[in-house]
């Protein structure tokens, strides 16, 4: 015997699902370069952080009431620089009586602490990162433009612009021109041709 089930009928509460196409899978970005992946990449890389642990010896000055207390510092940092610092700790007792699971806890505590301040350390150095980036591509479009000022017009420019002021100058003007063509800039002898097309 078989069974013939009816086609599935989506009622108006349940709720639509979509295929992965419509929101734009893998292969529909690998074609074109997608504005998500590009701010993806520009915090994809490699950190040197280096971690060390200490035993916390104010936390534990200060909790020195709380008999069995096992207390972490952890210190984040890039460049010799500290990021961030995070405080973890447990405490033997009569619950709690495995030694090694809470050292864990306290070191590990004390990690999770830190790298969550850490990373608001991180956002800001990133976004100082990424502004002297902005300011040395300027300031390397400003060298490259002003370089381009200094060069000399090119052959092409001199006799296209002696062609216009031949054909659109009065006489005294082509004269004046004529001294002057050989020794303009790229910019000068573009803003020439602009006045004079």
């Amino acid at each position: 015997m078989t069974t013939n089930y009816k086609p599935r009928i989506l009622s108006p509460i349940q709720p639509k699902t979509h295929s992965p196409r419509s929101f734009g899978s893998r292969s529909d970005t690998s074609k074109r370069e997608s504005p998500l992946h590009a701010e993806m990449r520009k915090y994809c890389g490699t950190y040197d952080l280096s971690v060390s642990f200490e035993e916390d010896t104010q936390t534990l000055t200060t909790f020195s009431h709380v008999s069995g207390l096992i207390a972490f510092l952890c210190t984040i940092r890039k460049d010799g620089k500290i990021i961030g610092q995070g405080r973890g700790w447990s405490a033997m007792n009569r619950v709690n009586k495995y030694i090694e699971r809470s050292v864990s806890t306290a070191i590990n505590g004390s990690l999770l602490s830190a790298v969550n301040n850490a990373t608001k350390i991180l956002d800001t150095l990133r976004i100082g990162a990424m502004d002297q980036d902005r300011e040395a591509e300027k300031a390397e479009m400003y060298r490259s433009r002003s370089s381009e000022l200094s060069e000399p017009a090119s052959d092409r420019q001199r006799e296209y612009l002696r062609r216009l002021v031949r054909e659109n100058c009065s006489e005294e003007e082509r004269e004046r021109w004529e001294g002057q063509i050989d020794t303009l800039t790229k910019e000068e002898a573009s803003q020439a041709i602009q006045t004079y097309a």
